[in-house]
C-alpha cells in the first residue's frame, strides 16, 4: 500500500528561506592601492574609487584604480591591486573571480591571451597573470604596464573575516 503525503501549505508572505539561514547584506567603500609585490605605489595615482557588497562570507568588490606615472615601482615586480577591505579565504586561492577593463597595458607578451586577476590564500591584494594562446600563464609585471592607465571592474571571492 503506498502513502502520499501532503505537501505543507506557504503562505504567499512567508520567506522561502528560514530567516535564520538569510544572510545579512553590508555595504562600504574602501580606498584601492595600485602597488607592485615589494609594497611601492604607482606614481600618480589619478583615480582610486572602491566599493564593496558583503552576503555572508561572499564579497564583492567595485574598483577603479589609475595611475600617471610608475617610477617608484619595481619593473620586475608584479603588479597588484591592494589593501583589499577584507581578506580571501585562507582555505582556497581566488582566481578569475573578476571582470576588468583596463588601459595601459603596453609591453604584452607575444600570444597574450587573457588578462586574468587573482587573490591568493590569506592575502589583501589582487594580482594579474596573463594567458597565453599556447596555454602557459605568468605573472604582469609592472614592466609590462604602460606609464599611465587604469583598471575597473568587479572582483567576488569569499572571507573569513568577521
Amino acid at each position: 500500500m503506498a502513502t502520499t503525503r501532503k505537501r505543507p501549505r506557504v503562505a504567499a508572505n512567508m520567506p522561502l528561506v528560514p530567516p535564520a539561514e538569510l544572510a545579512t547584506i553590508s555595504k562600504g567603500t574602501w580606498s584601492p592601492n595600485i602597488t607592485d609585490s615589494s609594497g611601492n605605489s604607482f606614481d600618480g595615482v589619478s583615480v582610486t574609487t572602491g566599493a564593496w557588497e558583503r552576503t555572508g562570507n561572499e564579497v564583492t568588490l567595485f574598483i577603479r584604480v589609475g595611475w600617471t606615472g610608475k617610477t617608484s615601482v619595481v619593473g620586475g615586480d608584479v603588479m597588484r591591486i591592494a589593501d583589499l577591505p577584507f581578506k580571501n579565504s585562507s582555505k582556497e586561492r581566488s582566481v578569475g573571480g573578476g571582470n576588468f577593463e583596463y588601459t595601459g597595458l603596453g609591453a604584452w607578451p607575444a600570444n597574450t591571451a587573457q588578462i586574468i586577476p587573482e587573490i591568493l590564500q590569506a592575502n589583501d591584494y589582487i594580482k594579474f597573470f596573463y594567458l597565453t594562446t599556447t596555454g602557459s600563464s605568468t605573472s604582469l609585471f609592472c614592466s609590462q604596464v604602460a606609464t599611465s592607465g587604469q583598471f575597473r571592474g568587479t572582483y567576488k571571492y569569499t572571507t573569513e573575516d568577521p
